[in-house]
């Protein structure tokens, strides 16, 4: 239970993006809801990556970072991570597959500057 309450917002990203992928690719006569499902994901895949970006840069977050509990493993955030970007690619989405390869790359960075020393 711990584990979806603390991922909540990833797997309903994942669920958006599958969504958007389906839509895209079986139609369902739902067409227009493409624009607004891509402009959603676009806007967090852009927010997430300055996020990212600025948690690594800023040592008072990186201080932040680390006293987080971290009880969800990085092996789930990966998993979801790798979803995305196969589904996106399937779709055909290249700008947010690229944009999500960057948000795993800088997590995965995240956490190995944030790890405790020796672990």
């Amino acid at each position: 239970m711990q584990l979806l309450k603390e991922s909540a917002v990833d797997l309903i990203v994942m669920l958006v993006v599958v969504g958007l992928v389906a839509i895209e690719t079986n139609g369902f006569g739902l067409e227009g809801s493409v624009t607004v499902l891509w402009w959603a994901l676009a806007v967090y895949t852009a927010l997430l990556l300055v996020l990212k970006a600025g948690a690594l840069v800023s040592a008072r977050t990186l201080r932040q970072v680390n006293l987080q509990d971290g009880s969800v493993s990085p092996t789930v955030y990966r998993l979801l991570y790798a979803v995305n970007m196969i589904a996106l690619f399937a779709g055909g989405f290249w700008v947010l597959t690229a944009g999500w390869a960057a948000i795993w790359g800088l997590s995965e960075a995240l956490r190995v500057r944030t790890a405790p020393v020796g672990a």
